[in-house]
């Protein structure tokens, strides 16, 4: 499976393996792909090639091959190997050009004569008038088609994968075959530390762990130096205070304002449930620019306890609403599948059908399982919007309906139930709560016609 890697990209994310095939229902071939991620990931990163030969030879994977290898399936299967450090990877798919088909010749090379309807040979005007009114026929492999079949398709696939932060990362169990009899030999031990040098896999040696030493004293220093920064460039009207171990959060604007700022340089760094929680008990004190609330909004779609509570506290314009859900999409984080379900509930309440099949359109070409299956399961708008207002008149809080109690009264149910310390009640009860709230503002706004940039 594994073949020769090209040489280190010039983008500087390292090596490019080419793999000819990769069947994740194989067990050998499952123990070599998370040798490979384990390695490149100590190795400055790179991507695994998949469906292109050692020559560079584009000769794709079929349909079905594609579909198993999803990036939160090969995650959790590396995972069971480098617990309790978890790799993640994202998968990039292109379908490939279907072969030009061969004509076949006839019998000694020369072209067939045409024949007409009593099996006699036409003539050169008659054949040259029936062609100019047959129609092409269609060739045998289907290739005249333009929708070719999905299940004859050839795909690339590329499993990229990031430099591992803080390596090295180590093997937590040795990978050996199924049959794991005593002559088998195991494609990784158990403790072992793998790094790519000379185009292949192999053990790290004394020379990589200084390299590691040495760049993570480089990072402990680097990091030293912006909190000292961030003191001594403070502007004169900053407060400064000595926060305790025992405190879980900063000042609430100050830890939004700060990791919106993250969030700029990097989109995966989102929020906690437990941050969307703490930061929505002080809703009415935090400062709020545009990358404040997409994060809160990118947030919440992947811990969805708060997000309507935070789509009807911040009333963003229909169009807003779809540029993020828009990189929704297009992030990488280890959660966005758990968002494929909150993208098709947001879209069928904020926007129009055509929107709406938009968006499962792009989920069912996802690399993602959980998207694609959100797609096939909500393909309706209708029904999805059937499914959130369903039962709303007999919605209750404890004895009573939501319908009946006033905003501020649905407010202080939330606050009540996200101060409690069981957050398993707070994750049944809230989003009713926030979903009632949140259809109330809709309700006074044109938020169910289409963006004008429709797709």
């Amino acid at each position: 499976m594994a073949g020769r890697p090209h040489a280190p990209s010039s983008d500087g994310t390292g090596a490019v393996v080419p793999q000819l095939s990769c069947d994740l229902g194989q067990r050998s071939h499952q123990l070599r792909l998370i040798r490979e991620i384990v390695a490149l990931a100590n190795t400055h990163g790179g991507r695994i090639t998949i469906g292109v030969a050692d020559d560079g030879g584009a000769l794709g994977i079929s349909t079905e091959l594609r579909n198993k290898l999803d990036p939160a399936d090969i995650a959790d299967m590396v995972f069971e190997f480098t617990r309790p450090d978890r790799v993640e990877v994202t998968v990039e798919t292109m379908a490939l050009a279907p072969p030009e088909p061969t004509p076949a010749p006839a019998g000694d090379g020369s072209p067939e004569p045409a024949v007409d309807a009593a099996g006699d040979e036409a003539t050169g005007d008659e054949a040259d008038a029936r062609g100019d009114e047959a129609e092409p026929a269609e060739s045998a492999n289907g290739h005249d088609d333009p929708a070719l079949a999905d299940a004859e398709r050839r795909w690339r696939v590329d499993v990229v994968v990031d430099p591992w932060p803080q390596p090295p990362l180590v093997m937590a169990k040795a990978g050996t075959p199924e049959d794991g009899g005593a002559k088998s030999r195991a494609w990784f031990d158990a403790n072992a530390v793998l790094v790519r040098r000379h185009q292949r896999v192999a053990p790290a040696r004394h020379d990589d762990f200084r390299r590691w030493r040495s760049e993570a004293v480089d990072g402990v220093r680097q990091a030293i130096y912006e909190r000292l920064a961030m003191v001594v460039e403070a502007p004169t009207d900053a407060h400064l205070r000595v926060v305790t171990e025992t405190e879980v959060h900063d000042e609430p604007s100050y830890f939004l304002s700060r990791s919106a700022d993250m969030f700029r340089v990097r989109a995966e760094r989102l929020l906690t449930g437990q941050d969307l929680n703490y930061l929505w008990q002080h809703r009415a004190t935090v400062r709020l620019d545009d990358a404040a609330r997409e994060l809160l909004v990118q947030s919440a779609l992947r811990k969805r306890t708060t997000l309507w509570l935070w789509l009807a506290h911040l009333d963003l314009a229909p169009f807003i609403v779809r540029q993020y859900l828009e990189r929704a999409l297009s992030m990488s984080d280890r959660d966005k599948s758990d968002a494929a379900k909150a993208i098709l509930e947001v879209t069928a309440l904020h926007h129009g059908p055509e929107t709406y099949q938009y968006f499962v359109d792009r989920l069912a070409e996802s690399s993602y399982a959980h998207m694609r299956e959100a797609a096939q399961s909500m393909v309706s708008r209708s029904a999805t919007r059937s499914n959130l207002l369903s039962a709303r008149d007999a919605r209750r809080a404890d004895q009573d309906l939501l319908v009946e109690l006033s905003d501020v009264q649905l407010l202080d149910r939330v606050d009540e139930l996200l101060a409690q310390d069981s957050s398993s009640k707070a994750v049944r009860s809230v989003p009713p709560l926030g979903l009632e709230l949140l259809l109330r503002r809709l309700e006074h706004s044109s938020a169910d016609v289409p963006s004008p940039t429709l797709p």
